[in-house]
């Protein structure tokens, strides 16, 4: 798609006020996080519904998926905006746990780069090696819309997946 240079401005101005307003955070509360990613788990058409959700002294959260994947991150008490959140995922060596775990990453990336254009995302999936996955020691990072996306993946550990500002 082509933008114009209005179209362009509009975007850039939209994507300055959202870092000023949510500059210590995610810019996502608890539950505005949950309902986008289940909106964006049925248009994936994947089974990964986020229903056990636990908060830990206000300030904890904790969700687990299934037996594979579960996140943690911190809440910031003053704004109820998620500060972080990471992934963590272990497959039992079947091709649905894998592609579960691989669905996650690209659904979580999708919650907070749903504006972008999919070619966006893809390159993202792409620079952190989650597309071409010879190396299974992985560990990179990129920036995108002033949130960092760090994939980390060993054979030991499984992959951990985060989101921080």
């Amino acid at each position: 798609m082509v933008h114009t240079p209005f179209q362009l401005y509009i975007k850039e101005l939209r994507h300055y006020q959202h870092l000023k307003t949510y500059e210590s955070s995610l810019g996502l509360t608890v539950e505005e996080f949950t309902e986008k990613w289940n909106k964006l788990s049925i248009g994936y058409g994947s089974n990964l519904e986020l229903k056990d959700i636990q908060i830990i002294e206000n300030n904890i959260l904790n969700i687990k998926i299934n037996k594979n994947i579960g996140f943690i991150g911190n809440i910031d008490p003053d704004s109820n905006y998620l500060s972080n959140i990471n992934m963590i995922g272990s497959g039992d060596g079947t091709p649905k746990s894998g592609a579960n775990i691989i669905s996650s990453i690209a659904i979580m990336l999708s919650v907070f780069t749903d504006d972008e254009e999919v070619d966006v995302r893809n390159k993202a999936l792409h620079d952190l090696g989650l597309i071409d996955l010879e190396n299974t020691d992985l560990n990179t990072s990129i920036i995108l819309k002033g949130l960092k996306f760090s994939l980390r993946m060993s054979k030991e550990i499984g992959i951990s997946f985060s989101v921080s500002r």
